[in-house]
């Protein structure tokens, strides 16, 4: 059995877990700067906060400030998707990647590749003529990941995609391969969220899912076309 002292050290951390919690929810997203002044602020009534706290703030502050981060913010804990930052026509730089329309294994899945082919491009002049900045880098898991990790480092990108033909199959090669990307993506883009589609003509929908822009149309202002790329050796055309 613990001792009553044990039991009173116990209770007393839990307590302060309690506090350090409510302080984290109570102070600014990390989206914004923040201060002392905020701390002291917020714990100038409870004197019980004592040097363990402000040490977890510091912690706290250092693990939200060491990554770079988009110029939105595109999720609050369950919320659904809000805009900061004023997100409007041509401002979101999108990156989608998945398997070419003619690759064996898209075939393999059932998957007619003129269907495939014709949706993935209207698709694509969709997130165009909304308003996103949109570059599409088809691939299979026979083409080395460097690929793809060639096409990210010229952009910032605000929000990235992974198509359904990678992550619906239950071969090896491409669960590995989406395995890959996902880390890819959080390596060169830390910021942007990774959306997905479910099917080869809804990147539109999973994209307004986690960043609409503000106003939504963009018929005079669209966004911009930064390549629909294949790279495929083992295709039928």
């Amino acid at each position: 059995m613990r001792s009553k002292a044990s039991i009173i050290r116990l209770t007393t951390i839990h307590y302060r877990t309690e506090r350090i919690e409510k302080l984290c929810h109570s102070l600014p997203r990390p989206s914004t700067t923040l201060s002392f002044g905020d701390l002291a602020a917020h714990s100038r009534n409870d004197m019980m906060l004592n040097v363990a706290a402000v040490f977890s703030f510091l912690l706290l502050r250092c693990c939200t400030s060491a990554a770079p981060v988009s110029t939105f913010t595109h999720h609050d804990l369950g919320a659904g998707p809000y805009p900061i930052g004023a997100p409007t026509c041509g401002s979101v730089n999108l990156i989608f990647t998945g398997l070419p329309p003619y690759h064996p294994l898209v075939e393999a899945q059932g998957f007619n590749g003129s269907a495939v082919n014709a949706g993935l491009r209207a698709d694509a002049a969709d997130l165009i003529s909304h308003g996103y900045n949109t570059r599409v880098v088809l691939m299979g898991p026979e083409v080395d990941i460097s690929v793809l990790d060639g096409r990210l480092n010229d952009t910032a990108w605000d929000i990235t995609g992974i198509g359904y033909g990678v992550r619906g199959s239950n071969r090896e090669d491409l669960t590995l391969r989406f395995k890959d990307i996902v880390q890819l993506y959080h390596s060169q883009a830390p910021g942007a969220p990774i959306v997905f589609d479910h099917s080869f003509t809804t990147a539109l929908w999973a994209v307004q899912q986690q960043l609409p822009l503000i106003g939504g149309n963009c018929t005079n202002t669209p966004g911009k076309d930064l390549g629909f790329e294949i790279y495929c050796d083992v295709c039928s055309q």
